[in-house]
């Protein structure tokens, strides 16, 4: 899953509630996950009612790459993020005709198929991919029955209304017209996903379903020989459908069909300033309007909207032969927050409140590289996060919004180098050392606490300072074996005012995480090895309840009959050991799966 990919990744941390589609976040560097900005070729997910991005909603098989900005991203992407943007990149046609298939059948009766297929044939080319992916996640595992140091009471079970369901279909086309590119791309996605509960308390029906459509339209223009236009619009579209209608989960009795939809268009001009310089400006305009409808309550939450207009501008210097780089930048964002109203039958309360944010996020990268083998870099920058819907204008019953809250701000800094060697015919043919240390200070961190009784709100009076280092190392030895690996320390300190939460480690960032991969190629044969490692974490701010700390141990081996032809079988979690990452949800034991993959 695109969850797994991620968490090998160095400084990112993936928390998920159990099994296959299950909900799963992610942060970067002690971000939250709400902090982190996730595109899709180049189109934010993200959306304005909060939540964090769900990565168990992303395919997987039709993914080409996955790029992790940790640090600044590129103004081409027209977006920021107090922790880092995560841009997924879908496939598509190459110069040739090209064909992709993968089957795969696993624990928990778990199922995947998918197929990708390519061509170009002169100007135009086209590509059309689908996957569907099932599992019942009925995997067995300890229920302590509330009482975790008495073991008496325990006894295995199989978890219960866990299933999920996923449809996923895109359609690509492109032209080369002889100064212009055009692609069209349509994704479509439906999914549903049981809501299994606590293992306190079970659910029998309570489900999720996702409908979602996603169109964009890219044209790209080489003006004159110094001058790079792309201009990009697209039209999403989600529906989210919850049936409690038992209120199985909390809340009370819940039957909600939200729609958020959200159109954008960005224009981005590259003009070259001789051979050494690069100058873009960036101009984006998005409006998202989100419309809940809840059949089983008389109340109707309110319809909203958030309008945002960015404009920016970044400079690519580079000197000494190219071997200094200089990459200042500066982006303005103004953003519009709109509540229509709250309606009770018939009847139309009034404003709930509008919102205006203003704020200036500049950033500059440096890189040093003396020689092809060394590299030094550094990164500095200022960013925000704007509250949510839910955050500003929230009214659930139990939770109020507050109109007050102004965005998350960061003050980001990293600097690090790397070192990478190749000698074709020693023993060590290959090794690369990357090391980079960040710090982090994060204010107006939003929360939320109980206001007075039982009704909650949010407020805005923590502070953190998330201080580390990450490395990444790679090797190869006599071109059979590979070992590779990433080490993050960090410490994700509140610095807020509040003594309960004061000097504590904020939740869900472990201090120590650790993954290694190493694999063995020889004849038609790749055995491969993957140890994961996850330092115990806290629960909430005061750092009362906590998670264990978590050794993954996974195996396979992959069997290259013909070039295009591969046969994986693997094995996760070898040791059946029961991890959790929220408190009530386990994750899947031992788990084997197998997968045929073609290619052409």
């Amino acid at each position: 899953s695109v969850a797994d990919l991620l968490s090998e990744e160095v400084g990112v941390r993936v928390n998920t509630s159990g099994g296959l589609g299950s909900f799963s976040t992610t942060s970067i560097r002690g971000s939250s996950s709400e902090q982190v900005t996730v595109l899709l070729d180049g189109i934010p997910l993200n959306q304005a009612l909060g939540g964090g991005v769900n990565l168990a909603s992303l395919p997987t098989s039709i993914i080409e790459s996955i790029e992790v900005y940790r640090g600044s991203a590129p103004m081409s992407l027209g977006v920021s993020g107090i922790g880092g943007v995560i841009n997924i990149k879908t496939r598509k046609a190459k110069n040739r005709r090209t064909f992709f298939g993968q089957a795969q059948y696993g624990s928990f009766e778990t199922y995947l198929g998918s197929a990708f297929y390519g061509d170009k044939p002169g100007a135009f080319d086209y590509s059309l991919a689908y996957e569907h992916q099932q599992s019942k996640n009925n995997f067995e595992y300890v229920n302590d029955r509330g009482t975790k140091f008495n073991t008496a009471d325990d006894r295995v079970e199989k978890r219960q209304n866990n299933e999920y369901r996923e449809e996923y279909a895109s359609l690509r086309g492109g032209y080369d017209f002889s100064a212009v590119r055009l692609d069209v791309v349509n994704n479509f996605q439906t999914s549903h996903k049981g809501l299994p509960g606590t293992v306190g308390a079970p659910t029998k029906e309570a489900a999720f379903d996702t409908t979602e459509n996603l169109t964009t339209v890219k044209a790209q223009l080489q003006a004159t020989n110094d001058l790079f236009t792309t201009l990009k619009g697209y039209f999403a579209y989600k529906k989210d459908e919850l049936d409690d209608r038992l209120g199985e989960v909390g809340g009370g009795s819940q039957d909600t069909d939200d729609v958020t939809t959200t159109a954008g268009t960005d224009l981005l001009l590259d003009y070259t300033l001789g051979k050494y310089q690069t100058v873009s400006f960036i101009g984006q305009a998005i409006r998202e309007e989100f419309d809940p409808k809840d059949a089983l309550s008389r109340v109707t939450v309110p319809k909203s909207k958030r309008i945002t207009f960015t404009a920016g501008v970044e400079d690519r210097i580079e000197l000494f032969g190219k071997k200094v780089l200089i990459l200042p930048s500066l982006r303005i964002d103004h953003v519009e927050n709109e509540i229509y109203g709250v309606d009770v039958g018939k009847v139309v309360l009034g404003e709930a409140g509008n919102k205006t944010y203003n704020v200036w996020t500049p950033q500059i990268d440096l890189k040093y590289t003396p020689w092809p083998f060394l590299y030094a870099k550094a990164n500095a920058g200022q960013y925000y996060r704007f509250p949510s819907f839910f955050e500003l204008f929230g009214n659930n019953g139990t939770f109020i919004g507050n109109i007050d809250l102004e965005p998350e701000r960061s003050k980001n800094f990293d600097i690090g180098g790397g070192v990478n060697f190749a000698w074709p015919k020693a023993f060590l043919r290959y090794f690369s050392l990357e090391v980079t240390f960040f710090k982090n200070y994060v204010d107006n961190l939003i929360t939320i606490e109980q206001a007075t009784g039982d009704i909650s709100t949010s407020r805005q009076v923590d502070k953190a300072e998330i201080t580390g280092v990450e490395t990444v190392f790679r090797l190869n030895l006599w071109g059979l074996f590979n070992f590779s690996g990433n080490v993050t320390y960090q410490e994700a300190i509140n610095k807020g005012p509040v003594k309960g939460k004061r000097g504590k480690q904020l939740p869900q960032r472990p201090v120590w995480e650790v993954n290694l991969f190493a694999s063995v190629p020889f004849w038609k044969l790749e055995p491969f090895y993957n140890y994961s490692f996850v330092d115990q974490n806290y629960l909430n701010a005061s750092n009362i309840g906590q998670v264990e700390a978590r050794h993954l141990h996974n195996a396979g081996i992959t069997y290259r009959p013909l070039n295009w032809l591969t046969a994986t079988f693997e094995v996760k979690n070898i040791t059946d050991k029961q991890y959790e990452d929220f408190y009530g949800f386990p994750l899947p034991g031992r788990s084997y799966f197998g997968t045929l993959k073609v290619a052409f």
